[in-house]
C-alpha cells in the first residue's frame, strides 16, 4: 500500500479512513497509506481535509520510527540489551528503512528508559562479579558494546573484590591441569586468568601458591616419556638420535632437563636388567 510518492501531488484530499487489524488505512483516491494507530495520533489525519506531498512523506517516515520503536519496545524491554546491540538488530531486521527512522527510534527508546546503557552496564557488571571475571575483560567488554566512557567510568573496581573474585576462579580450575607437568599447570592456569581479566600481580600471587609435588612430576615426566617413545619406535634411527629426540620434546613440554636425563638413564639399566 505504500507507494513510491514520485507522482503524487502537493494537494492530496483524505477520502476515507479505516481500521484493518493493527492498522489504519488512508485512502486517498488514487493511492493509499497503511500505518500504525501510534502515527495517526501524532498526525491526526481527518477525512475530507488536504494534505501535502511532504506532510504525506514525513507521515511515512514517522511511522517507519514509530513501528521500529513498538517493535523494540516489545523485543527488548525484558532483554539485556545495550544501545549498540539494539542497533544492530534494528539495522538487520528492518534493513530496508532509513536509518534516520531507526536512529531516531533508538533515541526516543533511551529518553524514555526502555533502553538504558547504565543500567545494562549495571546488570553485567553484577554478572561478570558473580562470574568471577576481571576488570579488565569487563572494560574490554564494554568498549566492544561501544558503551559511552562516561558511563564505564563510573564503575567501581574495588581490589579486594578483585582479588577475591580472582582466587574464587583459580580454585575452581587449579585441578584442571594436574595431568600436566608442573611448567605447564602453571602456564594454562596463568593464561585462564588473564582471558578472564585480572591483573598480573594477583595471577602471580595466585600461582605462587601452588606446591611442587616431585613424586607426582615424575609420573606425569614418566608418562610423556614413555609416550613419545613409543611413538617414535618405529623410526629409523639409532637410540641415542632417539633419545635425543625425547629429551628435545620433554624439555620443550616444560620437564626439566637433568630430570629427564636421569629418567633415560634409569630406564635404559632396567632394560638392561
Amino acid at each position: 500500500m505504500n507507494e513510491q510518492l514520485e507522482e503524487v501531488g502537493n494537494n492530496n484530499v483524505l477520502k476515507s479512513l479505516k481500521i484493518k487489524g493493527n492498522y489504519i488505512i488512508l485512502d486517498f483516491g488514487s493511492f493509499k497509506l497503511k500505518i500504525i494507530p501510534e502515527t495517526k495520533e501524532e498526525f491526526k489525519f481527518f477525512v475530507g481535509q488536504s494534505y501535502s506531498k511532504e506532510t504525506i512523506e514525513n507521515c511515512l517516515f514517522l511511522d517507519k520510527k514509530n513501528v521500529v520503536k513498538k517493535y523494540a519496545t516489545n523485543k527488548f524491554r525484558n532483554n539485556y540489551y545495550c544501545s549498540y546491540d539494539i542497533k544492530n538488530k534494528l539495522n538487520k531486521k528492518f534493513n530496508d528503512y532509513p536509518k534516520d527512522a531507526i536512529k531516531f527510534a533508538i533515541r526516543e527508546l533511551n529518553e524514555e528508559g526502555i533502553i538504558s546503557d547504565a543500567l545494562y552496564v549495571k546488570q553485567y557488571v553484577d554478572y561478570f562479579n558473580s562470574a568471577c571475571y576481571g576488570k579488565y575483560y569487563v572494560l574490554n567488554y564494554f568498549k566492544l558494546r561501544h558503551i559511552s566512557t562516561s558511563i564505564v567510568k563510573k564503575i567501581a573496581f574495588n581490589e579486594e573484590l578483585e582479588t577475591k573474585k580472582a582466587a574464587n576462579y583459580f580454585d575452581s580450575i587449579k585441578n584442571k591441569f594436574v595431568s600436566n607437568n608442573f611448567v605447564k599447570q602453571k602456564k594454562k592456569i596463568y593464561e585462564n586468568l588473564l582471558r578472564r581479566g585480572f591483573d598480573i600481580n594477583i595471577i602471580n600471587a595466585l600461582i605462587s601458591t601452588l606446591e611442587f609435588d616431585e613424586e607426582k612430576e615424575e609420573k606425569v615426566l614418566r608418562k610423556n616419556y614413555l609416550k613419545i617413545k613409543n611413538k617414535i619406535s618405529g623410526e629409523k634411527i639409532n637410540e641415542s638420535d632417539k633419545n635425543n629426540k625425547i629429551i628435545s620434546k620433554l624439555v620443550s613440554m616444560g620437564f626439566d632437563y637433568d630430570k629427564i636425563k636421569e629418567l633415560i638413564k634409569k630406564e635404559g639399566e632396567n632394560k638392561n636388567d
